[in-house]
């Protein structure tokens, strides 16, 4: 990303904190407590704290420091070492960077433990912090769930490369190079590094036709066949530049009638969905939709009918019967009606919907794969 996407991105946010009287935001990133709004505002990767001004200007604290003079962009960098590696150490340094006035409000993450909290509190006693759900957190949260166009590019770009891994897997089921889970999976890991990503955006998910009864199989993939008579699963996604990819891909052999027209009900299900992802549109009514049409086949789907992307591959925002979601340009969600039984098997199809000034583009181009 350009450096002045991250000046912009960091300017709204003063102006949010100017509107809130917050001083200094504090952005956290570590294991046990991952948040992708530190990408998002300095484009670090992982593992750091970052400070951000009430005038837009930030400091960042990474854990590595040659990696965020490679990939992140602040005015400040001070490595974390530098502090023995503790983060309330590290934030003291931030406020005293700030020169604040007294009472001054710093904005803490809600992930904060009560006595991390503490730590801080005897440390900056001087000033007040507050750790909240409704908090400069969220509304970072919120301007991500609306892709701009350099956002939108990167995606493209990884639903291009997820739609050519699954053109090769079609070609190499096809000719019987890949029989097992674990080849499909391991396929996978292999032909998106070889195309530029950073990795899956998930721990891929391979079942074969003994294992897709359930949502999410586990494990994840096993030795077992995959493709063979019945119905297989295949979700999987990719990282790109930061950015996810979602998709589950549906891999048919042989099927007797009732898996056929499971598999047809769950294609229906999709169609009459995706008309439903307009911009205006609740998402709740794209879910319902799909709960009517399976109830009059006496059936449920036991998950949602989708959730948006983006930094994250679920990225906060979920499309349910009861979802208070509005659909806006610039929203990008999965789309993954579903269909499960222990003795049929399960099928679900799944690809990345963008929503658009007058309708939508489906980004990824899954299909049911038939053998």
């Amino acid at each position: 990303m350009n450096n002045d996407i991250f000046v912009s991105r960091r300017k709204k946010l003063a102006e949010y904190m100017h509107k809130n009287e917050i001083s200094l935001v504090i952005v956290e990133d570590f294991e046990g407590r991952r948040n992708s709004n530190l990408r998002y505002l300095c484009g670090h990767p992982t593992d750091a704290i970052l400070g951000i001004f009430n005038d837009g200007t930030s400091v960042l604290v990474p854990w590595d420091e040659i990696l965020a003079k490679k990939m992140a962009f602040s005015e400040t960098v001070v490595p974390l070492n530098k502090f023995g590696r503790q983060s309330h150490r590290a934030i003291s340094e931030i406020v005293s960077m700030g020169n604040f006035p007294k009472k001054a409000v710093i904005d803490l993450p809600p992930t904060t433990t009560v006595p991390a909290f503490e730590k801080l509190k005897n440390f900056l006693g001087d000033y007040t912090l507050q750790c909240k759900e409704d908090s400069s957190e969220k509304y970072v949260h919120g301007l991500r769930h609306i892709k701009s166009d350099e956002e939108l590019s990167v995606m493209r770009k990884a639903a291009a490369i997820t739609d050519e891994i699954v053109s090769s897997l079609e070609k190499k089921l096809t000719a019987r190079e890949l029989s097992t889970e674990s080849d499909v999976a391991l396929f996978i890991e292999k032909e998106c590094r070889k195309l530029g990503c950073d990795g899956t955006s998930f721990d891929t998910l391979v079942a074969g036709p003994e294992r897709s009864f359930a949502i999410h199989a586990f494990p994840g993939y096993t030795n077992g066949a995959f493709g063979s008579p019945g119905l297989s699963i295949l979700d999987f996604g990719v990282n790109y530049g930061g950015y996810a990819s979602d998709v589950t891909v549906t891999v048919a052999r042989d099927l007797n009638f009732q898996q056929e027209s499971r598999l047809n009900l769950v294609l229906q299900a999709y169609d009459l969905a995706l008309a439903q992802y307009l911009p205006g549109q609740p998402a709740k009514n794209a879910a319902s939709v799909v709960d009517e049409l399976f109830a009059k086949h006496n059936l449920t789907m036991p998950h949602g009918l989708g959730h948006s992307i983006g930094l994250d591959v679920h990225d906060g925002l979920r499309v349910t019967p009861t979802s208070e979601v509005i659909f806006e340009k610039g929203m990008v969600f999965s789309l993954e009606p579903g269909l499960y039984d222990e003795k049929i098997g399960g099928c679900r199809y799944e690809n990345d919907v963008l929503i658009t000034e007058d309708g939508n583009e489906v980004l990824t181009k899954t299909r049911v794969v038939r053998l």
